[in-house]
C-alpha cells in the first residue's frame, strides 16, 4: 500500500471518528452467545513459559492478555515487553484466531518495563510532581508516576505500545489505571499519602484522556485500545477516546477480604448498564468477575449479571478472588457453564422493579437476577456441550 493511499485512509478514519464522536473496533475478536464460552477472555500471569496443559486452556478463549509478571523468572534479564512477546507467540501458535492484548500500566513506572523505565531514569522530568514539587508515587511501587501532561511522556508510552504491535503477535493494548486521576478526585484523602493533591489530579484527568487520543490515533481502529478503569466512583468517560474498556477489577463481585464482603448493588447496576451501552455503540467490554472458586452460588450470580448485560463484543471471565490469583493463570478456570448451549438473546434484558432483571435466550435458557437480594438463577435449557 503506497504512502498516499495510507494517508487517505487515515484521513477517512479521522473524518468518520469525528462524525461518530467515539472510536469503534474494525477488526473485533470472534464473538457469539452460542455458548458463554464463545464470549470469554483470559487475563493471566505465569512467571515461567506456558506448558502444554496451560496452552490447552488458553486456546479456548477469544481474547488473551498477560499481566506484568509474565515470564519474569524464565527471562530475568529481558524487558517485560519482550517477555510478553514470547508468551504471545506461544498462545498464537495454538490459538491463531485469538486477539492478544499487551499490558501497560498507564501511570506506574514498573522497573521491568525497561523501555519506559530507563527513559524516565535518564529524564526525571517525565515523571509527575505535585504542586509542592514532590514526586508522586502511585501504589506500592515507589519509582514514580508518569506525567501524561508531558507530550514527551505520552510519545514514549505510545512508542512502547507500538513496539508490541509491531512484533506481529499483539492485536491491541490493555492500559491499566486508565482514569486513576479521576479516582483521586473522588477520594483525595486516600491518595494524599502517595503525594497526590487535588490540583495535580485535576490537570491529570484531561492528560490521561489525551493519552488515549494519542494511542487511538497511532494504532487505528483496527486495533483494540482498552481502558482499564479504576472504579470506585470515578467518572467513566474513556469510551469517547478508546474502543474498549474494563470498567472495574471486580464486575458485580469483589476481592476476598477478612471482613464480610459488601456487595454494591448500585455499582453492579451501573456496570451492567455500561456493558449494555458500549455494546450498542459497537465497542468492546471485558467483565472481570471473581470469587471463591468453590462457591457455585456466587459464580452463578456473577454469570447472571453478565448474561443480563451482554451484547455484541461483551466478554466475560470469572477468576479466583484470592490474593495473587485474581489475575493469575493459577486462578483461572474453564467453567462447565461455559460449554452449555445459550443462543441468541430473545431481546434485551427486561426489568421487573428497580433491582430485578430477567432475560431469555433461544436455547430455552432463562436468567433471573435480583440485585437487591443479591440472588440469581440461571435455568440452563441443556447442561451438555452443543454439537460441533
Amino acid at each position: 500500500m503506497n504512502f498516499w493511499r495510507i494517508t487517505a485512509l487515515l484521513q477517512l478514519a479521522s473524518t468518520v471518528l469525528l462524525a461518530r464522536g467515539y472510536p469503534t473496533l474494525w477488526d473485533p475478536p470472534l464473538w457469539s452467545l452460542q455458548t458463554l464460552g464463545h464470549a470469554t477472555f483470559a487475563h493471566v500471569t505465569k512467571t515461567t513459559p506456558f506448558n502444554a496443559t496451560d496452552l490447552e486452556l488458553l486456546k479456548k478463549y477469544q481474547i488473551v492478555q498477560f499481566d506484568k509478571g509474565q515470564d519474569v523468572l524464565d527471562m530475568p534479564f529481558a524487558t517485560q515487553e519482550d517477555r510478553f512477546i514470547r508468551a504471545a507467540k506461544q498462545v498464537k501458535a495454538v490459538n491463531p484466531n485469538a486477539k492478544l492484548l499487551m499490558y501497560i500500566n498507564g501511570l506506574i513506572n514498573f522497573p521491568n518495563f525497561e523501555r519506559i523505565y530507563n527513559a524516565t531514569k535518564a529524564d526525571p522530568s517525565l515523571l509527575l510532581k505535585n504542586t509542592k514539587g514532590e514526586f508522586i508515587t502511585t501504589g506500592p511501587i515507589k519509582n514514580g508516576t508518569f506525567d501524561m501532561r508531558n507530550s514527551a511522556m505520552r510519545k514514549l508510552f505510545v512508542a512502547d505500545a507500538l513496539y508490541g504491535i509491531h512484533s506481529g503477535v499483539f492485536d491491541g493494548v490493555f492500559i491499566d489505571r486508565a482514569n486513576f486521576a479521576a479516582r483521586v478526585l473522588v477520594e483525595p484523602e486516600l491518595y494524599a499519602r502517595d503525594g497526590w493533591d487535588l490540583d495535580t489530579a485535576k490537570t491529570m484527568v484531561p492528560a490521561q484522556t489525551q493519552l488515549f487520543n494519542d494511542l487511538t490515533t497511532a494504532l487505528g481502529e483496527e486495533y483494540i485500545v482498552l481502558a482499564k478503569e479504576t472504579g470506585g466512583g470515578a467518572a467513566f468517560n474513556d469510551w469517547k477516546v478508546a474502543n474498549a474498556a474494563m470498567t472495574t477489577d471486580t464486575f458485580c463481585s469483589q476481592y476476598k477480604t477478612t471482613k464480610a464482603p459488601k456487595f454494591n448493588k448500585t455499582q453492579c447496576a451501573e456496570d451492567i448498564a455500561t456493558v449494555q451501552t458500549m455494546a450498542a455503540r459497537g465497542q468492546l467490554t471485558e467483565s472481570h468477575g471473581q470469587g471463591d472458586l468453590s462457591n457455585e452460588t456466587q459464580r452463578e450470580f456473577t454469570m447472571a449479571c453478565f448474561l443480563i448485560a451482554a451484547g455484541n463484543m461483551s466478554y466475560f471471565s470469572y477468576a479466583s478472588w484470592e490474593k495473587g490469583l485474581a489475575w493469575n493463570l493459577a486462578g483461572t478456570r474453564w467453567w462447565a457453564e461455559y460449554d452449555y448451549p445459550l443462543g441468541t438473546p430473545l431481546g434485551p434484558a427486561q426489568r421487573a422493579g428497580a433491582w430485578q432483571y430477567y432475560r431469555n435466550f433461544s436455547s430455552g435458557t432463562t436468567v433471573q437476577l435480583d440485585l437487591q437480594q443479591q440472588t440469581a438463577h440461571i435455568a440452563w435449557a441443556h447442561r451438555t456441550r452443543p454439537q460441533a
